[in-house]
């Protein structure tokens, strides 16, 4: 969340507030971890973990998925992140943190050696929950049922080039950040 925070603090504005309204509105549910914004975490335990390259359709596609390596591999041979779209091969110790656009970037990471270990942890915002509190606590579906929700569905989704160009503000220049 840190790192969230300080390079993309405007999906993190985001994230958060969106996640206060959900978690106000059902306050039997409990976050992942005290200390993360994210709402979700998988956990990859290995022994030998890998991701075949993907795509993380489910994610807020303009969000961003933190991923941590762990283990004991050699990261200069093996472990390696791989960005399919950037035509990108990064070396990824052990302990280290990406944050990645998983919702629309291709990516997945190279195998490890014998006799060693890799597990990861992807922690991640699914695109439906901000679609649930968008809508008012109700699905696309039941707002399609009637003219008034279809009216509401189309006001809140917009044109996909007005959203993707919203998506698209919420990331950080290095002039931003300054």
């Amino acid at each position: 969340s840190g790192a969230l925070a300080a390079f993309a603090p405007k999906f993190y504005r985001y994230l958060v507030r969106t996640l206060e309204i959900l978690f106000g509105k059902y306050s039997h549910l409990e976050h992942t971890f005290s200390n993360s914004a994210f709402p979700a975490a998988s956990f990859n335990c290995g022994p030998r973990s890998v991701s075949l390259d993907h795509i993380d359709y489910g994610n807020l596609s303009h969000g961003l998925c933190a991923l941590t390596a762990l283990g004991s591999y050699d990261h200069t041979r093996g472990g390696h992140l791989i960005l399919f779209g950037l035509k990108l091969a990064v070396q990824f110790p052990v302990r280290s943190s990406v944050l990645i656009p998983s919702g629309c970037m291709e990516h997945g990471n190279t195998p490890i050696g014998e006799g060693e270990t890799r597990l990861s942890i992807a922690q991640y915002a699914a695109g439906g929950l901000f679609r649930w509190v968008a809508y008012g606590f109700r699905s696309a579906k039941s707002l399609l049922k009637t003219a008034a929700g279809k009216c509401l569905k189309h006001k809140i989704d917009k044109g996909a080039n007005e959203r993707w160009k919203e998506g698209l503000a919420m990331f950080s220049t290095m002039e931003g950040l300054q």
